[in-house]
Parts: C-alpha cells; structure tokens; sequence
C-alpha cells in the first residue's frame, strides 16, 4: 500500500483515483499520521443502504435473543477484519 500525504492527493486527485479504479490502493497521512485509506470497492463489498444496516441489524439482534452464540472477540478486531 503506497502513502500519500492530504496536500499531494489533493493535487494528484485524478492521477490517484484512477490509479484506485486500477486496483492501487492509498494510506492518506495528515502530518505524517494515517487518517484514511483509499481502497477500491467492489459492488459486492460496497456498504449497505440504509434499510439494508438496518435489517442486519434487525436479524442479528434476533438471533442474540434466540441464543446464537456472540462472537467473542473484540470489536476492533472483528471490524478490522470485516474491511479486508
């Protein structure tokens, strides 16, 4: 993953998303410290709508309540994972 700083990518904006659509991917750094990436999405990863979260949320509290087992790993962790 290349490192680009805020001041570059705003003067390179074109260059680097095209280099994003082609499967690049960014880790964009404010002073020096990492404050996002720039990753390409697949349609299939793309976020969910509104009514989409909310009916994963729906059916995962469902299933809390019928006794499904909870994952028992930190948050952090499973949400690190979930966005590879």
């Amino acid at each position: 993953m290349q490192v680009i700083g805020i001041y570059e990518l705003k003067t390179r904006v074109a260059e680097i998303m095209r280099q994003v659509r082609g499967g690049g991917r960014f880790t964009v750094t404010h002073r020096g410290h990492p404050v996002g990436m720039l990753v390409p999405i697949d349609e299939a990863d793309a976020e969910p709508g509104p009514d989409e979260a909310w009916a994963d949320f729906w059916n995962a509290v469902a299933e809390i309540e019928r006794g499904a087992l909870v994952d028992p790993r930190p948050s952090n962790v499973i949400l690190a994972e979930s966005r590879r």
